[in-house]
């Protein structure tokens, strides 16, 4: 059968652009290929550059089954890609755009690789870029783009008021930000229809909004980079239309003010349009962490997406890497795009990549336990993330912040054999072995408010009670005692500070990255307690999901808002999660995949304990964990830690 493809020469910055011929709806597509040639210079544009408009869509399935004349040969297409050209397709003049099911030549490995390495240079070169969502079949388009007017509009003006002038000067007397309490104000009487004009209630229509943003196009890996590159952005759903900005614009506000109702997904939903928002706007380099175009920053942020091809999770944002001088000739090889290559093999170079780009280990904190491995991901060593793996639980890295919020080691990363994607070598130090472990409750009995009062206050008398009635299921009297007599002659902490230590531990240090809940420990941990022992306490109804909305705290106790915190806290930190105690009396909260005789480990250029597995003449990687005592600064440690360092070989 003869193809419709030519060689092009891709390392020159050669695509192919789809003339598609006019037509009305029900006639046959007729197209024609283009060769263009990009600038592949981030410094300059060539001196014609090609005019295009680029498609970004969702492929579903990818088998070929709809006709299309390309060049004047039949050939079959993607209905996905069928669909989106229909939809472009203009009744009375030619249109030119790139859609990779037909400007790639999809049959050929090779060239994929390659042309999928242009990606970055194709959505910002390019006129602009079609969004296509989908169809309207359930008409709730119109419905949800008037509320993202209405949201962006509602926020405008709050955010007018909040400017005033008066405002303004009041805000620089007062001891919280009197701007942004306007600003909250003026928002939440918007949204629930008290005033401004036109009025509505966003709970009236916010359901068609996130049918909206449940479209697979939201949900997509290679969504981010086309649409953070592209010179400009418009979604289409149906006949219905508007501009990719006023809809993470719409995000982002909701996400500054959270006074709405939502469930953990909605949630989820506009914290990544929030995140978009923040790549995208080109007025917000103040809301972007100063390595948001690290490899390892761009992957986290995707880990909540999907791609059909589990490779796409790095090639998906190589576009968006900026490359830095830690990184040589050698190095960049390792992002090399390239669908021949093992799946092991490029997340192992794309996490050893990230390791050089940062020099640091800050990468090691997105992965996770490996649970249900079948052949293939069996092959990636332990202690590279899954980044092909979509993950869907709110947990974006309990424990895996430090007290200020951020990651910083106190030793530097020595790094050994840099290139070697089989290993990772380096310099670290052994704290003690795991002499004891028990799982953490199951996510299904922390959902119960009165079983979380009763696990609180019996993992207390942990430290208290000679004889401890059952904490949970799993979890017999002798075993408590166990616990108890393995920390407490060894006194790693002092008797005093027992309870607080279990209870700070429970909470891994409160080292959670919700702003929103977070309290003053100490007191809470008092008013918890009080609270707890009210007789006749009736327990606040927790909602089944694991975000609890801040509207939650209104109008309660100071000991109910306690609780409530507590509960969320403890959703996340112990999801997956076992208790540990060493041998020399550290505890800890670790993965629940964790051993008796597995190891705690400080890796230099780290800043959080690890859980290591002896195995053969190296070790491997757990997780990260959570250790009283050893969350901050050396010299913080408790006196009775001993280290030995030695060169770290992990597998």
């Amino acid at each position: 059968m003869t193809s419709p493809y030519q060689h092009i020469e891709s390392a020159v910055g050669d695509i192919r652009v789809l003339i598609v011929q006019p037509g009305h709806p029900q006639d046959p597509l007729k197209c024609q290929i283009e060769v263009a040639r990009l600038s592949l210079d981030a410094g300059s544009k060539p001196e014609n550059p090609p005019s295009y408009e680029a498609i970004s869509y969702c492929w579903g399935d990818p088998t070929p089954c709809e006709p299309c004349e390309l060049d004047g040969i039949a050939v079959k297409i993607p209905a996905s890609a069928s669909e989106v050209i229909h939809r472009f397709r203009l009744p009375d003049s030619p249109r030119r755009i790139w859609i990779d099911a037909l400007c790639i030549n999809q049959q050929d490995i090779t060239e994929r690789g390659e042309q999928v390495s242009l990606m970055g240079a194709i959505y910002s070169q390019c006129t602009r870029c079609l969004i296509w969502l989908g169809p309207d079949t359930d008409t709730m388009a119109k419905t949800a783009f008037d509320t993202v007017d209405k949201v962006c509009h509602a926020a405008r003006e709050a955010d007018r008021e909040s400017k005033d002038p008066m405002v303004e000067m009041l805000s620089m007397f007062s001891s919280m930000s009197f701007t942004r309490s306007v600003f909250n104000a003026s928002f939440e009487q918007r949204l629930k229809g008290e005033r401004g004009e036109p009025r509505f209630k966003l709970e009236d229509t916010q359901q068609d909004l996130f049918k909206l943003l449940r479209r697979p196009w939201f949900q997509r890996k290679w969504v981010f980079q086309e649409a953070v590159l592209a010179p400009e952005s418009t979604v289409y759903c149906g006949a219905e239309t508007r501009p990719l900005p006023s809809i993470l614009e719409a995000g982002h506000s909701l996400h500054r003010h959270r006074a709405w109702s939502h469930t953990r997904e909605e949630f989820l939903m506009i914290r990544d349009l929030h995140l978009l928002w923040s790549y995208f706007s080109p007025d917000t380099n103040n809301e972007l962490p100063v390595d948001s175009r690290t490899l390892v920053a761009l992957l986290a942020f995707l880990r909540t997406k999907f791609s059909t091809d589990p490779k796409d999770a790095v090639f998906s944002v190589l576009g968006l890497v900026k490359r830095n001088g830690q990184t040589n000739d050698s190095f960049q090889a390792l992002l090399k795009t390239d669908y021949r290559r093992s799946l092991s093999d490029i997340l192992a170079s794309a996490t050893k990549y990230a390791i050089t780009e940062t020099q640091t280990l800050d990468v090691l904190r997105f992965v996770q336990p490996r649970l249900n491995e079948d052949a293939e991901t069996s092959q990636i060593p332990s202690w590279v993330p899954r980044w092909h793996l979509r993950h869907e639980d709110i947990d974006m890295g309990v424990n895996r912040m430090g007290p200020d919020g951020e990651l910083v080691s106190s030793t530097k990363l020595e790094l050994i054999d840099p290139h070697d994607v089989a290993v990772l070598k380096c310099r670290g130090d052994i704290i003690d072995d795991i002499c004891y472990r028990f799982d953490a409750p199951r996510k299904d009995v922390i959902k119960d408010a009165s079983a979380l009062a009763t696990f609180f206050k019996n993992m207390r008398s942990l430290f208290r009670r000679d004889i401890l009635s059952q904490v949970f299921e799993s979890t017999t009297i002798d075993d408590a005692t166990r616990i108890r007599n393995a920390i407490l002659p060894n006194r790693m902490y002092s008797v005093d500070e027992e309870s607080a230590v279990i209870s700070s531990t429970l909470m891994m240090g409160r080292q959670y990255p919700m702003q929103e809940y977070r309290g003053d420990e100490t007191d809470d941990l008092i008013r918890l307690e009080s609270y707890l022992n009210e007789p006749g306490l009736v327990l606040p109804a927790l909602p089944d999901d694991e975000v609890i909305p801040t509207s939650t705290f209104k109008d309660r106790s100071s000991g109910e808002q306690a609780f409530v915190r507590f509960a969320m806290i403890i959703r996340l930190a112990l999801h997956h999660r076992a208790l540990f105690t060493t041998s020399r009396g550290l505890i800890g909260i670790g993965p629940c995949t964790m051993e008796i005789c597995d190891v705690v480990a400080m890796l230099h250029g780290f800043p959080l304990p690890v859980v290591l597995r002896p195995k053969g003449d190296g070790y491997e990687f757990l997780e990260s964990c959570y250790v009283h005592g050893l969350m901050g600064s050396r010299h913080e440690w408790p006196a009775g830690v001993v280290t030995k360092e030695e060169t770290i070989s992990i597998r």
